[in-house]
């Protein structure tokens, strides 16, 4: 896979500051897992890349929201790829991709959101979570090995 133009590399700050987010709202028990399944651009999409099929293919006796919690829980620095500004809602912060490799499976494309409902309240939004439609070696993980 190759940096497209509407790639952002951030940081290793900057996603350590994004995973200790992720990992304080998970740490939250009210905090609302959201799994998109059905969204405009799975239309079009091959059934075993949508998250749907993904999260259950991965994961066929736990509750989806509690195998998303584990899975998100356990992200690295290593697994970060790029980030992405966020079409729908410019103003808001970028998007963060990671992909996971899952032996004999594949690559597992990750876009999670972390939103601040109240001071109190927070959920995750999981945009993307399917098996890669893309190529992806070593190479498209920018803090991987360092």
């Amino acid at each position: 896979m190759k940096l497209e133009s509407n790639h952002i590399i951030k940081s290793r700050e900057e996603v350590k500051t994004f995973l200790a987010r992720l990992i304080y709202a998970l740490k939250d028990k009210h905090t609302r897992i959201i799994i998109k399944y059905d969204r405009n651009s799975e239309g079009n999409k091959n059934i075993e890349h949508t998250n749907r099929f993904t999260i259950y293919d991965l994961n066929p006796d736990k509750p989806p929201e509690e195998f998303i919690r584990n899975e998100f829980s356990k992200l690295t620095i290593e697994e970060y790829m790029y980030c992405l500004e966020d079409d729908l809602y410019p103003d808001r912060n970028n998007l963060f991709v990671f992909a996971r490799l899952y032996e004999e499976k594949g690559y597992v494309y990750i876009k999670p959101r972390v939103n601040l409902i109240t001071t109190s309240r927070m959920s995750i939004i999981v945009i993307s979570f399917h098996y890669s439609t893309i190529d992806i070696n070593d190479i498209c993980f920018p803090y991987k090995n360092l």
